[in-house]
């Protein structure tokens, strides 16, 4: 004869679960599961590996762009433009100041290799009346007795002010050039051996002749910043944005092929950040202190570039097969919680036994019926 043995402290401490295998004859969670593992197999292939490049080594570019601006080939005469004062002494509301035309050398500063650099649109140039002191020249213009004060500089009767604006700038042209390293696939590229595209604020593609380079104008910068026209109020105080300038950030992101790993493009987008100050001052020997305000552009190279790699291939697959154990966990949560048939399901799924039979009874010996007299 046999019965059940009470469990040892040990044996209700130290419980081992193991898994058991139970096909439930149940066609909802059959569905349900099947379709958990056909959109983690479409998550992995489509988007991990495929769109997402998985199969890649992946690199945070770096690299430098140079900026050149040159002026339009043609230039138009300065009293065509509407806030000249050639052509008439109010624009908009604001008054209007001479215009003259610039180099392209001079219309940007600091140079071509600075990044950030700044499109000129308005000069402001303040010089003390009467002669400048004789040792404020060379070496001696950082002495304090040569050093414009902002006092003087707003004070009429102490110098002489004149503003102009630079004429045309919107048809001065950009012309781009720039480099990408990876550092862990060693890829290295120039833009001229990638293929480009530029997008405008609304996300739509623009036409630009790429084929002696990336140039574009002024104004399809300001264009693709969101920017219709400087002569519209600006967001620092109320003056147009020719007059305070705009600060506009040039985003440039690299992406390898999906097709070909080795080839790779680049998008050009521009966004337009505002209320920042555009204004830098300088001051010269001869006593002067000249101020400018402009178009501030900054470059950002990003973006995604790497060669062809099996163990980053290998890590995206064993993701997605991390995923599969989820979606059959999920499926068995939603069986013995959910269902309708939860205490039948659960009852099939676990097991409480011990590993032995012979430790979970105990003999006793058999006993004789009792003889009647």
């Amino acid at each position: 004869m046999h019965i059940k043995k009470p469990d040892s402290l040990w044996d209700s401490l130290l419980i081992y679960t193991t898994v058991k295998v139970v096909k439930i004859r149940d066609w909802r969670l059959g569905v349900l599961h099947y379709a958990f593992m056909l959109g983690i197999l479409g998550y992995v292939a489509v988007y991990a590996v495929w769109l997402n490049k998985g199969y890649l080594q992946k690199d945070q570019p770096v690299g430098s762009v140079r900026s050149t601006l040159a002026p339009p080939d043609q230039l138009n005469a300065t009293n065509t433009f509407p806030y000249c004062s050639q052509y008439q002494p109010a624009y908009q509301g604001f008054n209007n100041f001479p215009c003259i035309y610039y180099s392209g050398h001079d219309v940007q500063m600091p140079d071509a290799l600075a990044n950030p650099f700044m499109i000129v649109t308005r000069t402001k140039s303040f010089t003390l009346n009467g002669s400048p002191n004789i040792n404020c020249t060379g070496r001696f213009i950082d002495q304090p007795e040569c050093i414009i004060t902002n006092k003087q500089t707003k004070d009429p009767t102490a110098g002489t002010t004149q503003r102009y604006y630079t004429a045309g700038i919107e048809d001065y042209t950009l012309f781009m050039e720039h480099v990408v390293y990876g550092r862990s696939s060693h890829f290295s590229g120039r833009n001229e051996d990638m293929e480009e595209r530029f997008y405008d604020s609304k996300g739509d593609l623009m036409t630009i002749d790429t084929n002696t380079g990336d140039i574009i104008t002024v104004r399809q910068l300001l264009s693709m910043a969101g920017i219709t026209s400087l002569d519209t109020i600006s967001s620092i105080s109320n003056h147009t944005a020719r007059y305070d300038g705009v600060q506009i950030m040039v985003i440039i992101d690299y992406q390898s092929e999906i097709l070909n790993s080795n080839k790779y493009t680049y998008t050009v987008r521009a966004s337009q950040i505002i209320g920042v100050d555009t204004t830098v001052t300088t001051s010269t020997q001869d006593g002067s202190v000249v101020t400018y305000n402009g178009i501030i552009v900054s470059y950002i190279q990003t973006g995604t570039i790497g060669v062809f790699s099996f163990p980053a291939l290998l890590t995206s697959i064993i993701g997605g097969a991390v995923l599969t154990g989820v979606a059959t966990t999920v499926v068995d949560l939603m069986a013995v919680y959910l269902m309708p048939e939860k205490e039948w399901y659960s009852e099939k799924k676990f097991d409480d036994s011990l590993a032995r039979p012979e430790r979970n009874t105990i003999s006793l010996p058999e006993l004789e019926e009792p003889l009647l007299y």
